[in-house]
């Protein structure tokens, strides 16, 4: 797999750096960024702050999504509920690096 790009997006907006030039992130904190974007986007945020036990249902859909990206190794994904209405995915990707990711 070849090195991974993406923009830095903070707070919903792009990052620059000092001199004014939009800031990347590259391989597994893109994969990450990507990971935390999609499940925002597949409203699975929402549910969780939703749902009074989330242990079940919402969670298996986290690791579900996360599993979906080919970039995740198969089977390396695990979801943990860290505080309420937040969780911590943690995966390996297949470029052999680790993520984790706050939602």
């Amino acid at each position: 797999m070849s090195t991974v790009y993406d923009l830095s997006i903070v707070n919903g907006d792009l990052a620059f750096g000092a001199d004014g030039e939009p800031l990347f992130l590259a391989d597994a904190d893109a994969i990450a960024q990507d990971i935390k974007h999609r499940l925002e986007a597949l409203g699975l945020t929402v549910d969780l702050v939703g749902d009074d036990a989330p242990a079940g249902g919402v969670l298996r859909r986290i690791a579900f999504a996360v599993e979906e990206d080919t970039r995740i190794r198969p089977g390396t994904a695990g979801v943990q509920l860290v505080a309420p209405g937040n969780v911590q995915v943690q995966a390996q990707t297949v470029l052999k690096s680790p993520i984790l990711v706050t939602v």
